[in-house]
C-alpha cells in the first residue's frame, strides 16, 4: 500500500462524492462469511484464556463477497476513509468453531495469506468496526452471546440463525437460539431479528416429538407441477432418456410454522426471556426444484404486530398473505399465485 495521501483523481472530488464511490465499491450484495475459531493450544492449562482468531472463509459453500476491496490498497488516505464503510455497512455472516490447532486444519499460514490476499485481512480492530452480522447458532453453545458482544462491541444489528435439529449438539439448537436471544435482548441499542429453519432433509435426532410432527407434516405435502417449471431428462435402463416436468413440493397452509413457533416461544420462556419484550413473527416456506421444502420462522424484537406475514417462495410464483396471530384461514386448492 502506498503511504502518500494522493492529490489527483479521486481526491479532486469532495469527501461526500468520494463516500458515494466507496459505498458503490465496498457494499456487496452478498454477505461475506467469517469463521471465528477458538484456538485452544494443547499445552495450555484449562484455566488459561483461549485466543480467538478470525478467518475469512473462501469455502465454495459460501458466495464470494462481491465488493471491490482492492481499492483499500491504493493509498493510506483511501484506506483510512473507506475501511469504516466496508466493515460498518456490510452484513457479515459469522460461524463459530473450536480447534486445538494454532491454525484450523484447512488453513496454514501460507494458504491463509494466499486465500486472503484478494479479499480481507481480518484483525481484532476490524471486528470492532462491525455493526451488522448474521450468526449461525449451531456450532457453539452458551458462549455465543458473550463472545459475540466481546468481539463486536459496535454491533447495532444482529440476526441469529438456528435450526430445528439436534445433530451433535448437547442442547437443542432452538434452546441455544432462545438463550442467545435472551442475552442479546438486554442490549438497549441492538436491533435483533432471528430465524429458525426446519430442513426436511435433516434428521431430528434426540427430539422424538419433532420427529413425530415431521412425519405428520410430511403427509400433508402436495406435489406442485407446472409446465413453466421446466423439464429434466431422466436416463432409462436402456440408455435412452425420458422427459419429465420438474417437481416441487409445498404444504398449502402454515400449520407447521405455528407449531414450530410454539416451540420457540416455550424455549424462550424456559430461558427466562422477558415476556414484556414485543415480538413480531413471520412465516416462510421456501421451495426449489427437486428438493425438499424448507420452513423458516422469523421473529423481530422490539416490534409488536397483530398479524403474521406468510410467504411461499419459489420460481413457480409466490404467495404472500397475512394471517392473524390466532388465525388459520383456509387457502384455495393450490394456495399459489403466478
Amino acid at each position: 500500500m502506498s503511504l502518500h495521501t494522493g492529490s489527483t483523481g479521486l481526491f479532486k472530488l469532495p469527501l461526500e462524492l468520494r463516500t458515494i464511490v466507496y459505498n458503490f465499491l465496498l457494499i456487496g450484495t452478498q454477505s461475506p462469511h467469517v469463521n471465528l475459531f477458538y484456538c485452544l493450544a494443547a499445552d495450555r492449562a484449562p484455566t488459561q484464556n483461549t485466543t480467538m482468531r478470525l478467518f475469512l472463509s473462501s469455502s465454495p459453500l459460501h458466495p464470494k463477497f462481491n465488493a471491490e476491496v482492492s481499492i483499500l490498497r491504493t493509498c493510506k488516505q483511501v484506506h483510512e476513509e473507506a475501511t469504516p464503510i466496508l466493515y460498518q455497512k456490510n452484513t457479515f455472516t459469522v460461524s463459530l468453531q473450536r480447534t486445538y490447532q494454532r491454525h484450523p486444519p484447512m488453513w496454514t499460514p501460507a494458504s491463509w495469506i494466499h486465500r486472503d490476499i484478494n479479499l480481507l485481512t481480518l484483525a481484532s480492530y476490524h471486528a470492532k468496526l462491525f455493526t451488522r452480522i448474521k450468526v449461525f447458532m449451531d456450532e457453539m453453545t452458551g458462549l455465543v452471546p458473550d463472545t459475540i458482544m466481546m468481539l463486536f462491541p459496535a454491533l447495532r444489528f444482529i440476526h441469529p440463525i438456528s435450526k430445528f435439529s439436534d445433530g451433535h449438539l448437547r442442547l437443542r439448537s432452538r434452546e441455544i437460539g432462545a438463550y442467545a436471544l435472551h442475552k442479546f435482548s438486554t442490549s438497549p441499542n441492538l436491533k435483533l431479528t432471528c430465524s429458525f429453519g426446519f430442513n426436511w432433509a435433516e434428521h431430528c435426532s434426540g427430539d422424538e416429538g419433532l420427529t413425530a410432527d415431521k412425519e405428520r407434516w410430511f403427509s400433508q405435502i402436495i406435489e406442485y407441477k407446472k409446465e413453466s417449471n421446466g423439464v429434466v431428462w431422466d436416463r432409462l435402463d436402456d440408455g435412452s432418456y425420458q422427459e419429465r416436468v420438474v417437481n416441487r413440493w409445498y404444504i398449502p397452509h402454515f400449520g407447521p410454522h405455528r407449531e414450530l413457533m410454539k416451540r420457540v416461544k416455550n424455549a424462550l420462556k424456559e430461558q427466562g426471556f422477558d415476556q414484556n419484550i414485543p415480538l413480531a413473527w413471520k412465516f416462510r416456506t421456501i421451495t426449489s426444484d427437486e428438493k425438499p421444502l424448507f420452513l423458516v420462522i422469523d421473529l423481530e424484537m422490539k416490534k409488536r404486530q397483530n398479524y403474521i406475514p406468510c410467504e411461499i417462495v419459489g420460481a413457480f410464483g409466490e404467495i404472500s398473505r397475512v394471517e392473524g396471530l390466532d388465525e388459520e384461514p383456509e387457502m384455495d386448492s393450490h394456495g399459489l399465485t403466478g
